[in-house]
Order: structure tokens, then sequence, then C-alpha cells
């Protein structure tokens, strides 16, 4: 992870998933992890790098949708 942060040192969560979860996204000006991050965000990351295991990974070609379990079903 931290090598993805220092290659997107302007990535930030989306504001009205850190409202979800009573985070006020004004105020706070850190980057949670374990919140989404901004729509249309695009990440760099870099495909030489020796702390990839390239047989865990797959390059994703469609969009990616999550569900909130007893939401969405």
């Amino acid at each position: 992870m931290g090598e993805i942060l220092a290659l997107n040192p302007d990535v930030a969560n989306d504001p009205a998933a850190l409202a979800a979860q009573g985070i006020d996204s004004v105020s706070e000006a850190g980057f949670y992890l374990d919140v989404a991050v901004d729509k249309g965000a695009q990440l760099r990351i870099d495909d030489d790098s020796t702390l990839m295991r390239k047989n865990a990974l797959k390059e994703i070609t469609s969009e990616i949708t999550t569900y909130q379990y007893g939401t969405n079903d």
C-alpha cells in the first residue's frame, strides 16, 4: 500500500462514503484505506514493481460494482 500511496499522493476518499462512516470530509484531511476512493479516481500502479506478485493480479477491464449485504440482495 505504501508504494501505491506514494505514486498517488493526491488520492482522496469519496466524500459521500466518508459521510456514511460519520467522518467529516471538510475537516478531516487524512486518507482512509477502508473507505471508497473518490468516484472516477484513477490510481497509478507500477507494473514493474518488485513488490507486486504478478500471479495474484489480473487486469480489470469492466466496471467494478460493490454491494452492501442486506441492501442489494
